[in-house]
């Protein structure tokens, strides 16, 4: 209902399909160039759409990990891991789920999915109002990114990122309820 609205088109009308990595795409409306990108955790939704470039969201609800530095140490760049390493351990849980929603926004954007090593790139930075791409290699789209954090509380991390620099993006909250009346 989201893609419809936003494109003024109907709903029913809208057909879905996967591009060449397995991305869900519109079969429907492809000339309209929208790009859209879905992530959801516990009752948290978060819709990506873009007319610009490829979109790639991911929201977290941020549940409790004993030690979140294991699992960084085997999936985060090194830099990463030393940014949380560097964490005080009450904040560890939430910068850790900022990293990885960072991480899974670039590879939702990328549309290759899991594929991609999550250990090729880093999301980290000092600047938490301006986290970037840095890529081990060569940038898989050579061209730069841009990479924004929500501020969604302490019970949530979440972010975007587009494969082109210079990007913003606005945000809308709605209603829970919001597309369920008839």
């Amino acid at each position: 209902m989201i893609l419809a609205r936003y494109g003024g088109w109907q709903p029913q009308d809208l057909i879905f399909g996967q591009d060449a990595g397995g991305k869900p795409v519109l079969a429907t409306h492809q000339r309209a160039g929208l790009h859209f990108n879905l992530s959801h955790s516990g009752s948290l939704a978060l819709v990506g759409i873009s007319c610009a470039a490829p979109i790639g969201v991911d929201v977290e609800a941020i549940r409790p990990i004993d030690d979140p530095l294991p699992i960084a140490r085997a999936h985060f760049h090194r830099n990463e891991v030393e940014v949380l390493t560097q964490t005080p351990k009450a904040l560890r849980n939430h910068a850790f789920f900022r990293l990885w929603t960072r991480k899974e926004a670039v590879v939702k954007a990328l549309g290759t999915g899991l594929m991609l090593a999550l250990d090729g790139f880093d999301v980290s930075t000092s600047a938490p109002s301006a986290p970037t791409v840095a890529w081990e290699g060569a940038d898989p789209v050579g061209c730069g990114w841009s990479l924004s954090d929500f501020d969604l509380g302490p019970e949530a991390a979440g972010a975007v990122a587009f494969p082109l620099p210079g990007q913003s993006c606005h945000r809308y909250r709605l209603p829970e309820d919001w597309g369920l009346q008839g």
